[in-house]
């Protein structure tokens, strides 16, 4: 499908509410303003060699990974964001795309620190709080026990 300027377009659509009820829809068009974060998995998806016969070859630059924790509401992502070698933190978040990349991100939800894992994450920047370099590793769980972040007031 055709990505659309404000709207993405999803097909086989799973549709979850906040009163737990789900709903599933063919098609659905969401407007990219709205969404905090989407998630893919890979298992169960097949190979690329089994969907084309060659794949496509694009250029690589070379980037170097960086621990990263997002900060967004109700939601903190752990995982790897990937920079080129002159670049921090800054540069990579303060762009002009609308999306953040992130792989191997660990996903918590504040409010019961219930955890789910995802190969990749695509980031709304408009809807991060804060982001800042991740001291744990992303294989490490949440811990219910444990702040998350402790901010401080030095004045």
């Amino acid at each position: 499908m055709p990505l659309g300027k404000d709207f993405l377009p999803l097909v086989q659509v799973d549709v979850s509410f906040p009163n737990r009820e789900k709903e599933f829809t063919s098609a659905a068009y969401v407007r990219k303003s709205s969404i905090l974060f989407v998630g893919e998995k890979s298992e169960g998806q097949p190979s690329i060699l089994e969907i084309k016969d060659r794949p496509k070859v694009y250029p690589v630059r070379p980037k170097t990974p960086m621990a990263t924790e997002i900060h967004m509401p109700l939601y903190i992502l752990r995982g790897q964001m990937y920079a080129e070698a002159w670049q921090q933190i800054l540069d990579v978040v303060d762009r002009a795309d609308k999306f953040l990349a992130l792989t191997n991100v660990e996903v918590c939800r504040t409010l019961d620190n219930a955890t789910s894992t995802f190969d990749f994450v695509a980031v709304n920047r408009d809807k991060i709080i804060y982001v800042c370099e991740s001291s744990n590793s992303t294989e490490a769980p949440f811990s219910a026990k444990e702040p998350l972040v402790t901010l401080r007031n030095f004045s």
